[in-house]
């Protein structure tokens, strides 16, 4: 796979995972958890297919080429942990942006009320 393929993988994936994460409904607390849960679906079919990817290909290589069996277990646990490096990074970006959110409405909310009060 291509550096260019990964990169725009990353973002689509980034930007959905974003989106989900920072949709919350204090109201509703089946919906807030059910983002959460549709992630962590997300995380594991993903897991799972890169898992998958490697294998697949390890064995096609391994009956189709001719030269001394190879592994891939490697790359692919290795391309797994930096996946969920990844998905760390945009907990943590999510986390922030949350916060932050939560803040300037906090700061809208005390700004009509002072012009209220005028």
């Amino acid at each position: 796979m291509a550096v260019s393929e990964i990169i725009i993988m990353m973002l689509v994936y980034g930007g959905l995972f974003l989106y989900t994460a920072r949709l919350s409904s204090s109201n509703n607390k089946i919906i807030f958890y059910g983002h959460y849960i549709f992630l962590i679906v997300l995380y594991c079919l993903i897991s799972i297919a890169i898992w998958f990817i490697y294998k697949v290909n390890e064995v096609h290589i391994n009956y189709h080429s001719g030269y001394e069996p190879i592994s891939l277990t490697n790359k692919a646990i290795f391309t797994i942990v930096c996946f969920s490096i990844y998905n760390l990074i945009l907990i943590l970006v999510s986390k922030r942006l949350k916060r932050k959110s939560l803040v300037l409405k906090k700061v809208a909310a005390l700004e009509r009320k002072l012009e209220e009060n005028k």
